[in-house]
C-alpha cells in the first residue's frame, strides 16, 4: 500500500458515519480511478449533499495536505460548517465553546484552549481566522464547554 493510499483510507474512515464504506470505492477503482481519487470525490459528494461538517472538512484538508495539494478553497465551506457547529450547540443550550487548533500558525496558536460565550462566537464568527497563516488555511474548530 502506497502513503496516497494510506492517506485515502484514512479519510474513509471519517465517511463511515455518512454510509460510505470499501465497497463504494470498488466500481470507480475498476473503471481506472485510483484510490484517493476515488476518496476525495466520495468525500466531496458527501458535503455537498450533507450539511456541512467541519470534522470532515479538516480531514480532508489533512489529506489534501498530505497529497502536496492546498487545500486552501476549503475555507468557505469549513466557515459554513462552523456556524452550524455553533447553531447545534445553541439548540442544545450549550453557554460557552473553546477553541481548537491543531495547526502550526502563531495567528491561531495563542487562541488554543481559550473560551468564549457562545453568543460572543455566534454574532462574530471568529472562525475560521482570517489572519491564519497556513497555506491552507484556518482549521481551528470550537469544542462545546458545559
Amino acid at each position: 500500500m502506497t502513503e496516497s493510499d494510506a492517506s485515502a483510507f484514512d479519510l474513509l474512515a471519517y465517511l463511515t458515519p455518512f454510509g460510505i464504506d470499501e465497497a463504494h470505492c470498488r466500481e470507480p477503482m475498476a473503471a481506472g480511478r485510483t484510490l484517493p481519487d476515488t476518496v476525495w470525490a466520495l468525500a466531496s459528494e458527501v458535503l455537498r449533499l450533507n450539511r456541512a461538517d467541519s470534522l470532515l472538512i479538516r480531514q480532508m484538508s489533512f489529506f489534501l495536505e498530505r497529497e502536496g495539494r492546498s487545500a486552501a478553497h476549503l475555507q468557505a465551506p469549513m466557515a459554513r460548517a462552523l456556524a452550524t457547529d455553533l447553531e447545534v450547540f445553541a439548540s442544545r443550550g450549550v453557554k460557552r465553546v473553546e477553541f481548537r487548533c491543531d495547526d502550526n500558525c502563531p495567528t491561531c496558536e495563542k487562541f488554543e484552549g481559550k473560551s468564549i460565550a457562545l453568543d460572543v462566537a455566534r454574532r462574530e464568527q471568529p472562525l475560521p481566522r482570517s489572519g491564519c497563516t497556513d497555506p491552507n488555511g484556518c482549521r481551528c474548530w470550537y469544542v462545546d464547554l458545559p
